[in-house]
C-alpha cells in the first residue's frame, strides 16, 4: 500500500507523516482462478490468528507451507507487515514451522534506520527476560509484551487485531453487519445510504432470536452466542398497492446482490468513520459494477477523511480503469506459474509501457500482463 513516485491522481493517496512517497487509500487485486488472491486475505488473517491469543506448546496454527517444492514442505512460513502508527513505521515479522515459532520481530524506523524493538530467535536475541518467561513456543512475545508495559508492541498489536476482513460467502457477515450498526448509529445511516442505492431500501431492523443449544459459531458472526438477528429490509416502492407492512422484506427472500450489499457497507462504513483497514476477498461478485465503483470511490475520494485503507480481490474488470478509478499503482495482478504452481504478485506500475492513457482492461484481456487464465477451446462435435 506504498505509492509509487507517480504523476497520476493523488486523490487515492494519503500524505501524512512518516509516509513518503504516500500510502494509497485503497489497491485491487487481479488475477486467474488459484493464481494466490485469496492467499493475501489468508495470510492476513493467519497472522491476527497467530500474534492474537497466547497457546501452550503445542503445533501451531495456520502452518501452511508451499506443498509443491521439497524445500518448502517442512520450511518456516513467514508473515511480515509495516504499519505507520503517529506517523511512525513499525515492521514487524514472524516465521514459524508446524511445531512452533522460529524468529520474530518489531524494529521502529528512526530517521532512515530500522531499530530494534526486540529480537527473538534467528541465532540472536534481545528481550525482555520477564516476557521471555512468561512465553510459549507457540506465542508470539507481540503478544506477551503489552501485558509488562510495552506501549510499542501493544500500539502494533493493536493495529493488526484491527484489520477488517470480510469473507465473501455472501450471508456470513451479515450478523457482524448488522451489530456494527446497532452499535453506531453513524454506521447505521451510512449502511442504509448504500442500500438505498442498490435497491431503493430506506431502512432495516432486527429482532433478535436464540438458537437453542447452538452457539453464535455454527451460524456465521452473530450478535451474542446463542442469539442471532432475524433482519428486514425496509423498501420505498411508492406505488405498491399493499400494506405498509408488506414493504418490509425478510432478508432470505432478498436478492444475493441485496444481502452481499448487506454485508459490505456494515465493516465499509466502520472502516471509514474509524480509519481501519478493510480486505475484502471476491469483492462485488453478486454486485453491479457500479456499485462497486461506488464502494472503491467511497475510500479513494474525499469522504475518506481518516485515512482508512481498502484492500479486494476481485474479478470486475469494470475497475480495471485507470482513467476514472485507480492510480497504476492500485492496481495489482497475480499469476501462476505452469510448471512450479507458484504465484507471483505485481503492480500496472512495475511493468513498463503502462501509461496513464493506456487502456489497461483491453490490454489484460489480451494477455500482455501474463495474468489470464489458460483456456484450451475445444471445438465440441
Amino acid at each position: 500500500m506504498v505509492a509509487s513516485p507517480l504523476k497520476d491522481d493523488e486523490s487515492g493517496v494519503l500524505r501524512i507523516e512518516g509516509a513518503g512517497s504516500g500510502l494509497l487509500k485503497a489497491s485491487a487485486v487481479f488475477g486467474p482462478n488459484s493464481s494466490g488472491k485469496s492467499y493475501i486475505v489468508k495470510a492476513i488473517r493467519s497472522l491476527k490468528i497467530i500474534v492474537g491469543s497466547a497457546r501452550p506448546e503445542g503445533p501451531m496454527p495456520e502452518y501452511i507451507p508451499f506443498r509443491l517444492s521439497k524445500d518448502c514442505l517442512d520450511a518456516p512460513v513467514e508473515l511480515s507487515i509495516r504499519i505507520l502508527k503517529d506517523g511512525i513505521v513499525y515492521a514487524y515479522s514472524i516465521s514459524y514451522r508446524s511445531g512452533g515459532i522460529v524468529s520474530e520481530s518489531l524494529y521502529k524506523k528512526t530517521g532512515r534506520k530500522y531499530e530494534p524493538v526486540f529480537v527473538r530467535g534467528a541465532g540472536k536475541e534481545m528481550m525482555d527476560p520477564v516476557v521471555r518467561g512468561r512465553l510459549t513456543g507457540a506465542t508470539a512475545y507481540l503478544n506477551i509484551a503489552p501485558g509488562f508495559n510495552y506501549p510499542v508492541c501493544n500500539a502494533v498489536l493493536q493495529e493488526i487485531m484491527g484489520i477488517m476482513i470480510v469473507y465473501q460467502s455472501a450471508d456470513l457477515f451479515v450478523q457482524e453487519s448488522y451489530r456494527y450498526a446497532m452499535r453506531d448509529p453513524e454506521v447505521k445511516e451510512m449502511m442504509r445510504s448504500g442500500l438505498d442505492a442498490a435497491d431503493l431500501v430506506t431502512g432495516f431492523t432486527g429482532e433478535e432470536r436464540v438458537i437453542p443449544g447452538r452457539n453464535a459459531e455454527d451460524i456465521g458472526t452473530g450478535i451474542r452466542p446463542g442469539t442471532y438477528a432475524e433482519i428486514q429490509l425496509i423498501h420505498s416502492f411508492k406505488g405498491a398497492d399493499v400494506d405498509q407492512r408488506m414493504l418490509s422484506f425478510p432478508l432470505d427472500i432478498e436478492s444475493a446482490g441485496t444481502v452481499e450489499m448487506f454485508s459490505l457497507m456494515g465493516p465499509v462504513a466502520k472502516a471509514l468513520k474509524e480509519g481501519r483497514t478493510l480486505i475484502i476477498d471476491e469483492f462485488g461478485v453478486n454486485l453491479h459494477p457500479l456499485l462497486n465503483r461506488w464502494i472503491v470511490g467511497l475510500f479513494n475520494y474525499s469522504s475518506n477523511d481518516n485515512g482508512a485503507q481498502l484492500i479486494v480481490n476481485t474479478h470486475d474488470l469494470c475497475l480495471m480503469d485507470i482513467e476514472e478509478v485507480f492510480r497504476r499503482d492500485q492496481i495489482w495482478l497475480t499469476s501462476k506459474c505452469r510448471d512450479t504452481g507458484a504465484c507471483d504478485i505485481y503492480s500496472l506500475s512495475d511493468i513498463k509501457g503502462v501509461r496513464k492513457s493506456t487502456d489497461v482492461r483491453k490490454e489484460y484481456l489480451m494477455g500482455r500482463y501474463d495474468a489470464l487464465p489458460r483456456i484450451s477451446w475445444i471445438r465440441m462435435l
